[in-house]
C-alpha cells in the first residue's frame, strides 16, 4: 500500500470514529492507528462486517472507545469497513499513469508532432 493510501485509510477511520464512536480523542486517534495496523500488518482488510466487527471490536473495547448508538453497532463497524474500502478504491494503480513522454490525448508514446501539442519555442526555425 502507498503512503498516500495509508494516510487516507487512516484519516477515512478516523473520521468515522470521530462521527459513529465515543471516546477521548487520543484513544479515538489511537484505534484508528490500530486498525490501519490490523489492515496492513494483519489479515488485510475484512471480507465483510461481521468480520470487521470480530477484529475490531476487541480493540474498541480495550481503548474504551464504544459505539454511539449501541443499537447500530453493525452500521458502525460497517462504516468502518466502507471507510477502508473508500480509501482502497482512490488508489492508482501504476500501470493507469501514463509515461513522461506519452501524449495524453492518444496515450502513445512518440515525438510531440501534428496533432500533438508543440511550443512554437521548440520549433526548428527555418533558413528563409
Amino acid at each position: 500500500m502507498k503512503p498516500h493510501t495509508e494516510a487516507l485509510v487512516s484519516g477515512n477511520l478516523g473520521r468515522v470514529l470521530r462521527e459513529r464512536f465515543v471516546g477521548e480523542d487520543a484513544l479515538l486517534e489511537a484505534a484508528a492507528e490500530m486498525l490501519v495496523l490490523d489492515v496492513l500488518e494483519g489479515d488485510g482488510v475484512p471480507e465483510n462486517q461481521d468480520v470487521a466487527r470480530a477484529r475490531w471490536e476487541q480493540t474498541m473495547v480495550d481503548l474504551e472507545v464504544t459505539p454511539l448508538d449501541e443499537d447500530d453497532i453493525q452500521q458502525s463497524y460497517s462504516l468502518l469497513l466502507q471507510a477502508v474500502h473508500d480509501a482502497l478504491a482512490n488508489e492508482i494503480n501504476p500501470e493507469d499513469v501514463l509515461a513522461d513522454d506519452a501524449c495524453e490525448m492518444c496515450e502513445r508514446v512518440m515525438p510531440l508532432t501534428r496533432h500533438h501539442l508543440v511550443r512554437i519555442s521548440n520549433l526548428p526555425l527555418s533558413a528563409d
